[in-house]
């Protein structure tokens, strides 16, 4: 009986260490799902912050081999110069050209020129100032 006791009690041993290792498992993959989670709710906010930093960025397009003008022209460029960061420069044949020929820099985002100031006709003008005046300023 002895024998088959200690079979027993061996075989209750390993029963324990398999049950210890499996909750071990167990344990280490619900933390891992649980960092998962924290992850994919990272990205998420991630990518709605760069969503909502796209929006409010004054229409610059941050500048990518993807994400070039469609178009040759005159664009608004930001660029890793200190001294002056916004330039005008002319896209062409996939180059950056400035008053000194093709800019060597780095890029960092463009967009279109705005449309140039236009001022009010005669008839505007003197419409605004009447309208100022009788509004008492």
């Amino acid at each position: 009986m002895n024998v088959l006791e200690k079979i027993l009690e061996e075989i209750e041993e390993r029963k324990q260490e398999h049950l210890c290792n499996a909750e071990l498992e167990i344990e280490e993959t619900v933390n891992r799902m649980e960092e998962l989670n924290w992850v994919c709710a990272l990205i998420y906010y991630m990518e709605e912050v760069k969503k909502a930093n796209v929006q409010t960025n004054d229409d610059w397009i941050p500048y990518t081999e993807q994400n070039i003008p469609k178009k040759e022209g005159i664009y608004l460029v930001t660029c890793d110069n200190k001294e002056y960061p916004v330039k005008r420069m002319r896209f062409k044949e996939n180059l950056w050209y400035w008053y000194y020929g093709i800019y060597d820099g780095r890029i960092l985002a463009w967009k279109p020129l705005p449309e140039p100031y236009r001022a009010a006709d005669k008839a505007d003008w003197k419409e605004n100032m009447l309208n100022t005046f009788l509004a008492g300023h």
